[in-house]
């Protein structure tokens, strides 16, 4: 069940994220938009606070905060065709081997 709790909380933070960019780009401030980022934001923390108690904090923390990066990033080249130098490459090629190191070292 911790999973579940775990990735509803990266999704919810994915499509928070998303619609924060969607309303940056946006000439005027939309209402609806902005419910939907508190909504989505709220049910990420309540999800991750969820995890929390069972995962430790820092492990939950970076699964969270290190999938939402490289999703995200995967977005933006996608999406918004936004390059990176190599740098960047191999900056999230680092931290999904963090990930999978953490769940691989899991005590």
């Amino acid at each position: 069940m911790v999973y579940f709790w775990l990735i509803l909380a990266i999704f919810s933070e994915l499509i928070a994220t998303s619609l924060l960019k969607i309303n940056a780009t946006l000439p005027k401030t939309t209402p609806i938009i902005l419910i939907g980022i508190v909504i989505f934001y709220t049910l990420s923390f309540f999800a991750l606070g969820k995890t929390m108690a069972t995962l430790p904090t820092g492990v939950t923390y970076a699964i969270w905060s290190g999938i939402g990066i490289v999703i995200l990033t995967l977005i933006d080249i996608i999406i918004y065709r936004i390059t990176f130098n190599w740098q960047s490459y191999c900056a999230i090629i680092l931290i999904v081997i963090g990930v999978i190191m953490l769940n691989l070292n899991k005590s």
